[in-house]
């Protein structure tokens, strides 16, 4: 099965478990990245919380040539205000999902995948969304395995 994963990162958690899934499931890595600039921790809660109040999406400058080639989609994110970043959001808004199997994953020390699972749900996705994953710190071959099945 060929994955590809795509990750937004702030601190760099989430993209230290995008490069493990990438090594354990020999897959390719793409990073989610926008013309904006959500600087430090702070500033992005600043930013973030206007862009949720506003549904504002980001413009997204990641672009994916052929998602065709690729059976599943793993998107990683940080948790903010318990959902998905919104450059996320305008991130899958700009693909051609029909067909793809998108297993979204996060990081958070506390908050759960509940919130920005029910925020990729209402997005009416053209795609078959499975449940989720939060990562906290360490990431196992097994833990793994359990979630993609």
């Amino acid at each position: 099965m060929k994955t590809l994963i795509a990750y937004f990162s702030l601190s760099g958690n989430t993209k230290k478990v995008a490069k493990k899934l990438e090594s354990m499931l020999e897959a390719d890595l793409v990073e989610i990245k926008g013309k904006k600039s959500y600087g430090s921790y702070m500033k992005a809660v600043e930013i973030s919380g206007k862009e949720f109040e506003t549904n504002e999406l980001p413009e997204c400058t990641t672009k994916v040539e052929d998602l065709n080639e690729y059976d599943r989609l793993l998107v990683g994110f940080p948790l903010w205000y318990s959902k998905a970043p919104m450059l996320v959001v305008s991130f899958l808004l700009s693909l051609d999902l029909e067909g793809i199997e998108i297993y979204p994953f996060c990081t958070s020390g506390s908050q759960q995948i509940n919130g920005a699972m029910k925020q990729l749900f209402d997005l009416g996705l053209d795609a078959i969304i499975h449940p989720g994953h939060r990562f906290s710190g360490s990431i196992s071959e097994e833990e793994v395995s359990s979630w993609l099945g």
